[in-house]
């Protein structure tokens, strides 16, 4: 039951991802901008797909070396709360693109940052996406809890946290002292 589940999460995931780049590609706004002006941003396609292919591989017993997905633990109370967590940081990846449906690009548009969005569940955190993403992924860690996600999920961390830091830089110099004062409300994560 855990591995469809995990499986059906991370789907989901990409489904969501995907579905969103072709509503707003098909009301003309292209927002899949990631490496435009910095090509080492595509290594997150890489890295996606590698996450999803190891959370596959364990789901379904596609080909992988045994070492990475040889289980630490097998404990399905962890798993349920796994299981908890992917449904929270799911249901929070909805809510902000829904949130943040006017101005969601993947990638930072330095061209058409769009307006900058402070309320809703914006108003509790400025990066409450990437604070999904390390749900879901921390949610698939304890469903799958092997060497491979948890690499994964350790290289995802360092990775958002860097783009996170990356992105305020240019939200300081686009939006200014509004995007200043929204930072001294508004934590970075939670």
């Amino acid at each position: 039951m855990f591995n469809i589940l995990g499986a059906i999460f991370i789907l989901v995931f990409f489904a969501i991802i995907a579905v969103t780049i072709i509503l707003k590609q098909t009301g003309g706004t292209k927002i899949l901008v990631l490496g435009k002006k910095d090509k080492r941003e595509l290594l997150f396609g890489v890295g996606y797909l590698a996450l999803l292919y190891i959370i596959l591989s364990n789901a379904f017993d596609l080909p992988m070396p045994e070492i990475i997905n040889r289980f630490f633990w097998n404990s399905d109370t962890i798993r349920v709360v796994g299981t908890i967590f992917c449904c929270f940081g799911l249901i929070g990846f909805i809510v902000c693109v829904i949130a943040f449906w006017q101005s969601v690009r993947i990638g930072i548009d330095y061209e058409n940052a769009g307006k900058l969005t402070t309320t809703g569940i914006y108003s509790y955190s400025r990066n409450p996406m990437y604070t999904s993403f390390y749900l879901i992924f921390f949610g698939e860690f304890l469903i799958f809890p092997n060497i491979g996600l948890l690499a994964s999920l350790i290289v995802a961390f360092v990775a958002f946290n860097l783009t996170i830091l990356k992105k305020e830089e240019f939200l300081k110099s686009h939006y200014g002292k509004d995007y200043e004062d929204y930072c001294k409300k508004v934590r970075r994560y939670l």
